[in-house]
């Protein structure tokens, strides 16, 4: 099975699931990512990490989430046990994530209007800038990620990045 094959759904209700686009049917059970609304999901470009965010301002990281390792019936279901990587990025719902093409950076938007830039392998924020008065709600990395593109409000912005 290759993650090529492998779609990922998140929920109003804070549950991940990842979907064998072939037979039609969930890879394993269910993650449970949050208790509220996720709005935003994104798997890094090497299909290592998958990543969601939503209404507390946290972001979540599994690694290697086509395998499950930790297994429970929940409510005449499976859901996976796995624990994320969690982090706050945002004093207000994430609402945009975006992966550059390497797959060292993770890009992430909200409703405080930050833009956030956070070296994916050690977690920890890179830039984070403000956008006034409108919420992040798309972003984009360029294929030779020297560019960034945000949707905020009626604007697009670019930022030129130096990594």
């Amino acid at each position: 099975m290759t993650r090529d094959a492998i779609v990922a759904s998140a929920s109003q209700g804070g549950v991940v699931r990842l979907w064998q686009l072939e037979a039609a049917e969930e890879v394993h059970g269910y993650y449970q990512g949050a208790q509220f609304r996720l709005h935003a999901i994104a798997w890094a470009p090497t299909g290592m990490q998958l990543t969601v965010g939503g209404d507390d301002g946290s972001i979540q990281v599994w690694s290697n989430p086509l395998l499950c390792h930790q297994s429970v019936a929940v409510q005449a279901e499976m859901q996976c046990a796995d624990p994320p990587q969690q982090f706050r990025a945002h004093t207000a719902a994430v609402r945009a994530l975006a992966w550059s093409p390497d797959g060292r950076f993770l890009a992430t938007g909200g409703d405080d209007g930050l833009l956030a830039i956070w070296d994916a392998a050690a977690g920890f924020s890179l830039l984070s800038t403000s956008q006034p008065d409108a919420p992040v709600l798309a972003l984009a990395w360029a294929p030779d990620q020297r560019y960034l593109a945000t949707g905020s409000g009626r604007a697009v912005m670019i930022w030129k990045v130096q990594a």
